[in-house]
């Protein structure tokens, strides 16, 4: 079960990191192409909720995780 936490920990990361390029593109964009796609800024917009939506779903599975594997090793 370790493995599930390890695997939600990197794809975490992943999405952090995700959020934070899509951010850092779409923020050049704008300042660069004032004529920017509309569908583009959605499309980026909708990739940036995503990315934070997964970021706060594994922290909030890897928060669970630890507190329910803690109070089962108190059981023990």
């Amino acid at each position: 079960m370790r493995s599930w936490a390890a695997f939600f920990v990197s794809l975490r990361f992943f999405s952090f990191l995700l959020s934070f390029f899509t951010f850092l593109f779409s923020s050049f964009f704008c300042l660069i192409l004032p004529s920017f796609s509309l569908f583009m800024f959605f499309f980026l917009s909708f990739l940036l909720s995503f990315s934070i939506f997964l970021f706060l779903a594994c922290l909030l599975f890897v928060k669970f995780y630890t507190w329910f594997s803690l109070r089962y090793a108190k059981r023990r």
